[in-house]
């Protein structure tokens, strides 16, 4: 006797899990160009057709049920973290499961350079440095108010931007640098998949795996063991600090 295989439908990537955020179509960010890797996926910067601004997409390995529930989890917690000195979530997207974030960078055009930096890895941004200390304390300052930690802060993962006087020359230019030289906003485009989402789940296990991050940005509490048993919100804010 035949019989018919029965058809298994499996549930809609973005129905429920991504349910409120906003998304978008993979195939509208073109010339994308890969600018980090690690565990979790990789990270690129593109072009967003839609609104003809550039990007960052973090795309993720892995699949599941549970998967898709943390990189949801990271995706509504990015979406309330609404800062000048945050990285803004712009949205996701189900196939292939990514998250879409803004990409800053300080462009040397005003200045008669054709170059542009998206971080504080540059050595030549050391005169700006007390603004930039200043946004990162805010932002950080912003993120702990929030119940959430970073876990990996280092220059690379600090975006900077001139946005704000690009267009300037001049008088106009010199007073708009002399005012606010850059902009700094938190990032998290390292290796670690999801460092917010991250931060509960330590918290609530009280557990001692708590190594995260840069080692050469690492507090010393992590480094030297036996230092740190277990890690509470405050011990994890001290570490970012």
């Amino acid at each position: 006797m035949a019989f018919k295989i029965p058809l298994i439908r499996t549930k809609s990537l973005s129905k429920g899990y991504f349910e409120g955020l906003p998304n978008f179509v993979w195939s509208d960010v073109k010339d994308k160009d890969e600018i980090g890797k690690g565990s979790f996926g990789s990270v690129m910067k593109g072009n967003y057709i839609p609104n003809g601004k550039v990007v960052v997409v973090k795309q993720f390995f892995g699949e599941g049920d549970s998967h898709l529930r943390n990189i949801a989890k990271e995706a509504k917690m990015l979406k309330g973290l609404c800062h000048p000195n945050i990285t803004q979530f712009m949205g996701v997207c189900s196939k292939p499961l990514a998250i879409m974030m803004e990409y800053e960078y300080f462009d040397f055009t005003p200045f008669g350079l054709d170059h542009q930096i998206s971080n504080l890895t540059f050595e030549h941004f050391l005169p700006v440095f007390p603004k930039a200390a200043k946004d990162v304390a805010v932002g950080l300052t912003f993120l702990h108010s929030n119940i959430a930690v970073h876990r990996d802060l280092k220059p690379g993962n600090v975006l900077v931007s001139n946005r704000h006087y690009i267009e300037s020359s001049g008088d106009q230019l010199r007073s708009a640098f002399a005012d606010c030289p850059v902009i700094c906003k938190l990032t998290d485009f390292g290796e670690s998949r999801s460092t917010l989402l991250q931060t509960a789940a330590i918290i609530h296990a009280n557990t001692m795996n708590i190594v995260r991050g840069t080692k050469p940005d690492m507090a010393p509490e992590i480094l030297l063991e036996g230092k740190l048993h277990c890690a509470t919100m405050e011990d994890l804010k001290a570490i970012d600090i």
